[in-house]
């Protein structure tokens, strides 16, 4: 047996000893490694959502890209693809049919199509809206029962076909032509309210279309547009002038009540010029919308354009720009009214806009969370602090 002296087993033991000790700094060290990486980690994670939140731009290039798998944890559910598909198969359906690509859609002499008077397969959801909502609603609790029936890999190929099968013909024979049954019920129903009423039917009339194009549902006045005007003229090209140049006047009113050089005034400006040549989308979801008060102000003043319209019996007989421009569509003889009535609500929306702008001034409210109140920060010069020199 190799024999140890003592001085080998004290070292021996005095080495044990300081293993020992060092393994809770090791522990500890090891510790702060780990600490130190998440800490890096998560001061990533922040500069990326600070530059998302500098860079609306960027911000939503991520939103896009998480775009599946948002959309399949909120409320809806339902896959966005899917949606495209069926989207894209309820709008090509009637040039499918008319092209006689396929002859077994077109039953000629034999029959048709037909359920209760309306050719299913001919129905146009190009300009429809409450039919792809209700379309969209089904496809998902087609999808959701699918996928709670089917497991395993079998999943990735059943699920997508079944839901578009089972809701495509759901769509196509009942909730299409039902939807279609009530947006041209409700149509009839404005056009007999506004015949009946007169000025109070185009003072209605003229309140309630800012709101429509809101929810997106004035595209559903298209097909009865169409049919007035195949009558001899429409009443509904003049009021959504009139609601264009309204959201105009209270997005100039907006433009004034900002700050200098501000990025309200610049979006206020912006969001203005389109409405007086028609496009009203800009001003009503960049500004009117969002600071909720001038949205108030251009709903009154386009109802009272609306009767003054109304009362003048003011009508299109073409489509065109719904703005200044719009004077070209309407008839002969009325198109100095269309004029009048729109700048009135012009300038009803601009004075109700910006009064009530300075009553909620002098309380020391702001406009929007955009501009903040108080001063104005100093510009920066050239090559300073936050430039791209820096």
């Amino acid at each position: 047996m190799p024999h140890h002296s003592l001085g080998e087993e004290s070292e021996a033991a005095e080495y044990a000893t300081q293993q020992q000790s060092a393994l809770p700094a090791q522990r500890a060290q090891r510790s702060r490694g780990v600490r130190a990486r998440l800490t890096r980690r998560a001061a990533a994670v922040v500069g990326r959502s600070r530059f998302a939140h500098r860079n609306p731009g960027h911000r939503g290039l991520h939103a896009a890209a998480r775009s599946h798998r948002v959309l399949r944890r909120d409320e809806v559910g339902a896959s966005p693809y899917l949606g495209a598909a069926m989207g894209a198969a309820l709008v090509a359906a009637p040039f499918i049919v008319d092209s006689g690509v396929l002859p077994a859609l077109r039953l000629e002499g034999g029959g048709s199509w037909a359920i209760a008077g309306v050719d299913v397969l001919g129905i146009d959801y190009r300009g429809a809206v409450v039919p792809v909502i209700a379309v969209s609603y089904v496809l998902t609790l087609v999808e959701r029962a699918c996928n709670r029936l089917i497991g395993g890999a079998a999943r990735f190929l059943l699920v997508p076909m079944l839901t578009l099968l089972v809701t495509g013909i759901l769509a196509f024979l009942a909730i299409g032509p039902a939807m279609r049954w009530i947006g041209d019920a409700f149509a009839d129903l404005i056009v007999t309210i506004y015949d009946a009423a007169g000025i109070a039917g185009g003072v209605v009339f003229g309140a309630v279309y800012p709101l429509l194009v809101v929810t997106g549902t004035h595209q559903g006045l298209v097909s009865l547009e169409l049919s007035l005007l195949a009558d001899g003229g429409s009443f509904i090209f003049p009021i959504a002038g009139v609601a264009n140049l309204a959201q105009a006047g209270a997005c100039f009113a907006v433009a004034l009540l900002a700050r200098r050089h501000s990025r309200l005034r610049t979006l206020a400006t912006g969001a203005g010029l389109p409405a007086v040549f028609g496009i009203a989308e800009p001003a009503i979801f960049g500004v009117t919308l969002r600071l909720q008060f001038p949205l108030v102000a251009a709903v009154i003043a386009s109802a009272v354009g609306g009767g003054i319209l109304a009362g003048w019996h003011v009508e299109a007989i073409t489509l065109g720009a719904a703005g200044v421009l719009g004077v070209a569509s309407i008839a002969p003889g009325s198109g100095g009214m269309y004029l009048v009535a729109g700048a009135a609500a012009a300038l009803l929306a601009f004075a109700l806009t910006f009064a009530w702008g300075q009553v909620r001034a002098r309380r020391g409210l702001p406009l929007d969370d955009v501009d903040p109140p108080g001063p104005r920060a100093p510009a920066v010069r050239p090559g300073g602090v936050g430039t791209l020199e820096t």
